[in-house]
């Protein structure tokens, strides 16, 4: 019976903290509908991809990354250009890649940025 409780407790869990992703994903990406190519929008677009990582779905947050290092470069944004390498860099590692290329630069702009 213990048992049981505790499997129905982790399961409950579970689906709970994933409906709160899905929640949280889905009012981001109203929220970038409305924004133009400003700061505000690599900020969002940065959380955005982050999200998504944290939910597994790599390939839809690594172009949430580009897009948002694209813009970010555009304004010389560098705090937006370092948590964009940085997703990107994620998904990289989570997804075997292990070319470190993105780390790296993510890495140096830190560097530079203080």
């Amino acid at each position: 019976m213990k048992k049981n409780i505790l499997i129905f407790f982790l399961v409950f869990s579970i689906c709970t903290v994933s409906f709160g992703q899905n929640q949280t994903i889905d009012s981001l990406k109203q929220v970038l509908i409305h924004l133009k190519n400003n700061t505000n929008k690599v900020i969002v677009l940065n959380e955005l991809g982050k999200r998504l990582i944290n939910v597994g779905l790599y390939d839809i947050s690594i172009k949430y990354a580009e897009e948002g290092l694209k813009i970010a470069d555009k304004l010389n944004y560098k705090k937006g250009q370092i948590r964009a390498n940085t997703n990107i860099g994620l998904v990289c590692y989570y997804k075997g890649d292990f070319r470190f290329n993105t780390l790296c630069k993510a890495h140096t702009n830190r560097i530079n940025y203080q």
